[in-house]
């Protein structure tokens, strides 16, 4: 849970701020914006699961079911 904090809490608000001020705009602006980007970027996480592909796939889900009533009948 700590690395998703650190991305999308952290490292995607301070990378548009970086790119802002680099750019040319004034840092208070900059700091709204990502605030915004910040935001955005845990929305987005929320809506596609905020899994990692192969992390928790079904595949690992159903195979452990199987095994656990495999044992079960034994």
């Amino acid at each position: 849970m700590g690395r998703h904090m650190l991305t999308y809490h952290v490292a995607v608000p301070l990378a548009v701020v970086a790119v802002l001020v680099l750019v040319g705009v004034p840092v208070a602006s900059a700091i709204r914006v990502a605030i915004a980007a910040g935001c955005a970027s845990m929305v987005l996480m929320m809506v596609t699961g905020g899994m990692h592909h192969g992390r928790h796939g079904r595949s690992h889900d159903a195979a452990s079911g199987a095994s656990a009533v495999k044992t079960r009948s034994r």
